[in-house]
This record gives structure tokens, C-alpha cells and sequence, in this order.
């Protein structure tokens, strides 16, 4: 049980990291003048 608590809380991390992780390759891109749409 307690394991699968510890990976509850890793996944919801990692979750929250890769969150912070686009918004900031986003905001990178965005100041640079480069978009990935075209």
C-alpha cells in the first residue's frame, strides 16, 4: 500500500513537471519568434 502511494505522488510530480516543462519550452519559443505550427 505504501508503495503504491510513493508512486502516486512520483506520478503527480513528474505530471507537474512536465506541465512546467511545456509552458516553459512555450514561452522559450514564443520570445524567440519560432512556432512549430507551420
Amino acid at each position: 500500500m505504501i508503495k503504491e502511494e510513493r508512486f502516486m505522488r512520483v506520478k503527480d510530480t513528474m505530471e507537474d513537471a512536465l506541465a512546467d516543462l511545456e509552458v516553459g519550452i512555450t514561452q522559450y519559443l514564443e520570445e524567440n519568434g519560432i512556432d512549430l505550427k507551420e
